[in-house]
């Protein structure tokens, strides 16, 4: 028996050895090698190769969702002179096989490129209960010097553990998610919603994805067929008949059906209008009074809000601004005036919000300070970004100085700690002009003072309405408005 375990304790040794004597070891200035070089974001998803976050390579991630995961490899190789192949081998653990792993078994690199990617596309939904994995593993190089990972840490990297976790599913309508129509039998107008990460065909099998909330025009409207998973479901609506009547003003709304397993986040409509014709004179242009495609200084329009915003019982005016962008339209709208700049087309007298900032939010109308505790990321509260918010008037339609003004009636989305509200929007105005010339921008100062209503019911307990005076200049301390004799308004809690 001690023979026995003496002989077990040998062999244990040998093999301990053995194993030690085989490990590989590197020198930071010498050695060349290939890796996954997969890095997380703080939010646990994977972010671009070469980003420069501070985070360290992973070798275990978490998928949440059906979106491809992208694996990136690269190449420390500084006398690397001829193709190198990295050759790599997957292994499904658990029941779900359904996915497609490309390339098929190898990466090719060369003196001219560095890095490589392996995706996995997911082609149906998993049991998340399971908590199925896929793993990808380097193998080998076709150049004996390109040793297989690299130990940063205790990690040597050369192999990546996909986790198939919970699946989080959210869906929303693209922005923008309206749409100015001309009015001719047989336009169309092609759009989706997106699904951040992924929907599976099998998921939208016989479901109508938009329902029709209203409509004055006949219209046909198709939904695009998903193959195996997407990141979105489009759609193409056409007009079947001509929208003649030019003092009428023409609307359809679509709002996105529930789906199951899935969430819905930010705008949740569609609406497609056929505004009355503004009938003045496009040449006035009133909306480039406040917006320079060639400068953001000059995309901003200041505002006095008059509201309790410390909380304190006492009201006062509190400048804000917002980044205004033009409205384009297509080039044979009856209101479009041609940009030189950029070659696109603009509505004459409407005005937008949008953050110059991707997947951030403008203060439009001030709305930000009507709250306590609001998201002000685009994808959640979509309605801080107005895209077609103001319409202008000149007086007599042909006023170069003077006018009325109406916000543009709709509904927007707006989210606080993890509620959703929808708020109905409107309000008018007028707008004159102070100082400057009426042709050019720069030394063109114009004043727009607007009653601006909000209504929810559970916000606001109806319709709350605000005073705002706006300028496309910034206004001075010295030039505060006297105090407005009404209700203070409080910030509410969404």
């Amino acid at each position: 028996m001690k023979s026995i375990l003496k002989l077990n304790i040998i062999l244990l040794f040998s093999l301990l050895f053995s194993c030690q004597s085989d490990r590989i070891t590197y020198d930071l200035n010498l050695d060349e090698y290939v890796r996954i070089a997969l890095i997380l974001d703080n939010n646990g998803d994977p972010v671009a190769a070469l980003s420069k976050t501070g985070n360290q390579y992973v070798s275990r991630y978490e998928h949440s969702g059906f979106g491809t995961v992208n694996i990136p490899v690269g190449v420390t190789a500084p006398s690397l002179d001829s193709e190198l192949k990295v050759y790599y081998s997957s292994k499904f653990y658990g029941d779900f096989t359904d996915a497609t792993i490309t390339p098929d078994s190898f990466l090719i690199f060369s003196p001219e490129k560095y890095w490589d990617t392996i995706q996995i596309n997911f082609n149906s939904r998993w049991d998340t209960l399971v908590w199925d994995s896929i793993l990808v593993q380097l193998d080998s190089t076709s150049l004996f010097n390109i040793k297989i990972g690299y130990p940063f840490g205790n990690e040597a990297h050369d192999h990546l553990s996909v986790i198939l976790g919970d699946l989080t599913l959210p869906y929303t309508a693209q922005s923008p998610n309206s749409f100015s129509l001309v009015g001719t039998k047989g336009e169309s107008y092609n759009f989706s919603v997106i699904f951040n990460n992924g929907v599976s065909a099998d998921d939208l099998d016989g479901i109508d994805l938009l329902e029709e909330d209203f409509s004055d025009f006949d219209y046909t409207l198709v939904q695009n067929p998903v193959t195996t998973v997407d990141e979105e479901v489009s759609f193409t609506l056409t007009l079947d008949e001509d929208l003649n009547n030019e003092q009428k003003t023409y609307e359809c709304q679509f709002t996105i059906a529930q789906l199951e397993g899935y969430t819905l986040t930010g705008n949740t409509t569609f609406n497609f209008t056929k505004d009355a014709t503004n009938q003045a004179n496009n040449n006035i242009n009133v909306a480039h009074h406040f917006y320079d495609i060639a400068s953001d200084a000059y995309n901003r329009l200041y505002m006095w809000i008059f509201i309790d915003y410390n909380n304190d019982g006492n009201c006062i005016w509190r400048k804000t601004y917002q980044h205004c962008v033009p409205v384009e339209v297509v080039a044979d709208h009856p209101n479009a005036v041609y940009n030189e700049e950029d070659g696109k087309y603009y509505h004459a007298f409407k005005l937008g919000f949008d953050s110059p900032n991707e997947g951030r939010t403008t203060n439009s109308f001030g709305l930000k300070y009507w709250f306590n505790n609001e998201s002000t990321d685009a994808d959640v509260s979509p309605g801080f970004n107005i895209l077609d918010a103001m319409e202008f008037y000149p007086k007599d339609g042909t006023s170069y100085t003077e006018g009325t003004v109406s916000v543009v009636e709709q509904d927007i989305v707006i989210t606080g700690e993890g509620n959703s509200h929808t708020i109905s929007i409107a309000g008018e105005g007028c707008y004159y002009y102070l100082d400057g010339s009426q042709e050019t921008y720069n030394d063109s100062i114009f004043e727009i003072d607007l009653q601006f209503e909000a209504t929810n019911k559970e916000l606001f307990g109806g319709t709350q309405t605000m005073q705002y005076i706006m300028l496309n200049r910034n206004p001075g301390s010295s030039e505060k408005p006297d105090s407005l004799m009404q209700s203070c308004f409080t910030p509410v809690d969404l």
